[in-house]
């Protein structure tokens, strides 16, 4: 069994250290020793404990990015992301208003009188402005092709 005074020494070339400077306990530097998750504790080096889960290898790492690479989620995520920054080119933020007047409006409302015999209502007014602002950036789209 390792005591305190059997530890490592920090490396700084001094063999007269006291113990107390020696980070590492006498769990850190056995083998095989578990820490509180019940992950194997490394050896200390140089006299200072490592701590956390064991290194991973390159292999180990390789194996989950090769198996990450294969779930189908992460194509579909990245093929959308790219066609989220192809298509989101900030348009609309040069894009002129359709501004519906009430000179507009009245036009709208002669037409329905004119072809129905009657005044539009509210609701029917609402659905007839909402038709002209559809066809009107219709025709805008058109004229800017």
């Amino acid at each position: 069994m390792m005591t305190r005074q059997d530890a490592p020494r920090p490396h700084n070339g001094r063999a007269d250290a006291p113990a107390a400077c020696v980070n590492a306990t006498e769990d850190d530097i056995r083998v095989g020793a578990r820490d509180r998750t019940g992950h194997d504790r490394p050896r200390a080096t140089r006299g200072f404990a490592l701590s956390g889960p064991p290194a991973q290898s390159e292999d180990e790492v390789a194996v989950k990015s090769s198996a990450l690479l294969r779930d189908p989620l992460v194509p579909f995520l990245a093929v959308g992301a790219l066609c989220y920054a192809l298509f989101s080119t900030g348009e609309d933020v040069g894009r002129e208003r359709v501004v519906v007047t009430p000179a507009v409006r009245e036009g709208l409302a002669r037409d329905h009188l004119d072809m129905t015999g009657r005044e539009p209502d509210a609701a029917e007014l609402a659905e007839l402005v909402e038709r002209w602002v559809a066809d009107e950036v219709r025709f805008r789209e058109a004229l800017a092709r």
